[in-house]
């Protein structure tokens, strides 16, 4: 395997932060799927040799946007992106797919504590197929509640 991962974020205010990240990946070369049999150490004809080519996804993506306001109200949107993939050798090549995430929270403070409501909306829009097709995956909404110290 190689590639190459990078990173760049810049926050132009406390309050505003842009973070990008992409990576390549390359997977050369074959790998034995035996039969998995007691004992059975030895490549046959009812195993499977896979090419890698295609086992991971070449590019994904990630970008993230966060906006904090005054008053402990915060919003954040990310975007992911990740090339279609071949999981395994019986698996058909999975497509490419998109998603959006969306969140929003607000923090209250104490003399010594703190607590945080948030609603998060995780892959907002279409459904898609994650490592494996029956793996799909809808939109999904989550309310967080979170407390802590100072």
């Amino acid at each position: 395997m190689k590639g190459i991962e990078w990173q760049l974020q810049y926050r132009p205010t406390n309050q505003l932060l842009l973070s990008l990240n992409h990576s390549y990946l390359e997977a050369e070369g074959d790998s034995w799927f035996a039969s998995f049999e007691l004992g059975d150490d030895v490549a046959s004809e009812g195993d499977v040799i896979h090419d890698l080519t295609k086992v991971v996804p070449e590019n994904m993506a990630n970008l993230l946007v966060s906006y904090e306001m005054s008053g402990g109200l915060k919003f954040s949107g990310s975007y992911h992106y990740k090339e279609g993939y071949k999981p395994g050798p019986r698996f058909d090549i999975l497509p490419s797919h998109s998603r959006f995430d969306l969140k929003a929270s607000k923090r209250w403070f104490s003399q010594s504590n703190w607590m945080e409501l948030s609603l998060t909306a995780q892959n907002v829009g279409d459904d898609y197929q994650e490592h494996f097709s029956f793996n799909k995956f809808e939109s999904l909404y989550v309310l967080g509640f979170k407390l802590g110290s100072n």
